[in-house]
């Protein structure tokens, strides 16, 4: 977190803004962040999914950069994208067989309500797999 507040900090400052205001603004600009998410999260009910990250393809190495993991909610047959999907692939993956794929075209997805069971959730974004296990 403080190397946060200090980058926000010192782009604030080459702004003109002092200190002290960088830092009221970026709790203020947090504080408002977890509120949204917070009241998103009491109406729908949603519950968060646990992503977790794999390579598909042995011979590529990692990024020296930290991989971005979306950000998933569920509510019933409903995911909720909190952080841009629009694009990747959504694999839903039962006893190592697909199960249901579709291509993510919006903030939001509904499954089928025919699917019912636990299945590997996958999301497919070039090399990398970010995968949990969800209930319908």
């Amino acid at each position: 977190m403080e190397m946060k507040t200090l980058f926000f900090t010192v782009s604030l400052m080459g702004l003109g803004i002092s200190s002290l205001q960088a830092e009221e603004n970026f709790s203020g600009l947090l504080s408002q962040s977890f509120s949204i998410v917070k009241k998103y999260n009491e109406k729908t009910e949603s519950s968060p999914v646990e992503l977790k990250v794999k390579k598909n393809n042995l011979g590529v190495k990692y990024p020296k950069s930290p991989i971005l993991i979306p950000e998933v909610t569920i509510d019933g047959h409903t995911l909720h994208f909190i952080t841009p999907c629009t694009g990747l692939t959504l694999q839903l993956v039962q006893d190592d067989e697909v199960c249901y794929e579709t291509v993510i075209t919006s903030d939001y997805l509904e499954i089928p309500s025919g699917i019912t069971g636990v299945y590997e959730l996958q999301i497919l974004r070039g090399d990398y797999v970010f995968f949990a296990e969800i209930e319908l």
